[in-house]
């Protein structure tokens, strides 16, 4: 299986966990806590989770842990910095609900994940 091919199949399982951490955080907490906080939530709590995905199956990197974990979160940050600014325009200003609009944000942001982890998390050895 081609390394892209894994990237769409863990990016789809990764972005079901992290949609199911979203999802049962907002039906649970919503009404006291901000959608964007509910959202900054569980980015945090599927970033690592997500990592080792990426790191063992998809790009099969063997090298120095701490530095890639380090690269994978400035670019899950960078992704989350746009997902938040995303969201933040499509619910407010588009009207769309935060449910739908995270599915949208996830969608958009999935090719500009596969260049920065491709690019810079794992590039030391490719």
């Amino acid at each position: 299986m081609s390394e892209k091919a894994r990237f769409l199949l863990i990016g789809a399982y990764n972005t079901a966990f992290g949609y199911g951490v979203f999802a049962l955080l907002y039906v649970w907490i919503h009404q006291s806590m901000h959608y964007l906080v509910i959202a900054a939530i569980s980015h945090l709590l599927s970033v690592t989770h997500s990592f080792l995905a990426h790191r063992y199956i998809v790009f099969r990197d063997r090298g120095r842990i701490i530095p890639a974990f380090l690269r994978f979160n400035a670019a899950t940050a960078a992704t989350l910095a746009f997902g938040l600014l995303a969201m933040t325009l499509l619910v407010e200003v588009v009207g769309i609900a935060p449910l739908i609009s995270q599915a949208i944000v996830i969608a958009l942001s999935t090719v500009g994940s596969y260049l920065l982890h491709r690019r810079f998390t794992f590039r030391m050895h490719h």
